[in-house]
């Protein structure tokens, strides 16, 4: 099996598809908001992108993801034990961790709650949770 990596423009998966792309390996892109039915509940319960099948499972957190593939191809990263190894993962969970959470709340603050926008606050918006813009979590 070809691992399938779950995806949608402008999400988490960016750094994922860039080294999939770098491995050469195919990607399947899902469609806007297909993370919210049942059948990819299923790969990822928490509904979130991106995730990636493998012969071993699904595997999702694009840390996760990134740490899976650099040791099953033996590229992208150094090797456990190997100089450098303490470096890569610092940053990768740094970047994956803290800064794509400070992006995302840059690039989409009507997502990210305490900092609604107007249009989101007027039509009722509600989150995954039930609560609203208005509530909090």
């Amino acid at each position: 099996m070809t691992p399938i990596l779950h995806y949608a423009p402008d999400d988490a998966a960016l750094i994922v598809r860039l080294a999939l792309e770098e491995l050469g390996a195919q990607l399947v892109r899902r469609d806007a908001r297909a993370q919210d039915s049942a059948a990819y509940r299923a790969v990822n319960p928490a509904g979130l992108i991106p995730a990636l099948e493998t012969p071993g499972g699904p595997i999702f957190e694009t840390a996760a993801i990134l740490l899976w593939l650099a040791e099953e191809t033996g590229k992208l990263a150094p090797a456990p034990g190997t100089p450098g190894r303490g470096d890569f993962l610092k940053w990768l969970f740094f970047v994956s961790n803290t800064l794509h959470a400070q992006l995302r709340m840059t690039f989409y603050p009507e997502n990210t709650p305490g900092r609604i926008g107007p249009r989101r606050r007027r039509f009722g918006h509600r989150y995954r949770d039930g609560t609203t813009p208005a509530t909090g979590p």
